[in-house]
């Protein structure tokens, strides 16, 4: 089994969180001044591992990459081009993600099929099933997640009641710009409400519904 993550701080904290359990394994990663690739277990750093190719010659059964939502599409990548060349050694190898972020920007969903049954992303996406997602109530149950607090209040708001979602579930860009050039009236209205009531507040985060809606 490969283990990879992007930062040397991350392959650290996985190997060691690995050891723990009483098991042993290796680590290849520059940045931590460990090369070692022949174990049945290594963790290693993306950048070192693709410049070392050729130290990755036994076969793999799996391959588990963290933040995998930093996997590029470019066969060029180094990401790319590991798992090209393990592929290459097993053609049988599986290849697990983990990420909290399985969205993303310009791209969508990096997988197809939701375990609950769900489409998100198509044909093209590098994962095709997301076999597991940790609830957010168990996040905020073990202190991972701040709970949220929920104000009693009227919400200005804008109504994408008459948008029709698409197969994966949501909203096409191009619909959502024209609805709210049509809502234009209401944006500073929610502005005004979220001045009121951040009064208060050190910080506040806002989503828009698209870029341009953002810049507007």
């Amino acid at each position: 089994m490969l283990v990879l993550a992007h930062v040397k701080e991350l392959v650290a904290q996985n190997h060691a969180k690995y050891c723990a359990l009483g098991l042993e394994a290796d680590i290849f990663a520059a940045g931590l001044q460990r090369k070692e690739s022949h174990g049945k277990v290594v963790f290693g750093s993306v950048q070192s591992v693709a410049r070392n190719l050729d130290q990755f010659r036994s076969e793999f059964s799996l391959l588990i990459v963290d933040e995998c939502h930093r996997i590029s599409d470019d066969d060029d990548s180094q990401y790319q081009q590991i798992i090209g060349h393990l592929r290459q050694v097993n053609p049988q190898i599986r290849l697990l993600g983990l990420t909290a972020t399985p969205f993303r920007l310009g791209k969508g969903w990096i997988y197809q099929f939701h375990y609950h049954g769900m489409v998100r992303g198509d044909e093209k996406a590098l994962f095709r099933d997301c076999i597991y997602e940790l609830p957010l109530r168990y996040m905020i149950k073990h202190g991972y997640l701040t709970p949220p607090e929920r104000l009693d209040m009227p919400v200005v708001q804008y109504d994408f009641s008459r948008l029709q979602a698409q197969s994966n579930g949501l909203f096409s860009e191009a619909d959502l710009n024209h609805e709210l050039k049509k809502q234009q009236r209401i944006t500073p209205h929610i502005v005004s409400q979220i001045v009121e009531f951040a009064e208060n507040r050190k910080g506040v985060m806002i989503f828009a519904a698209t870029v341009e809606h953002a810049w507007k």
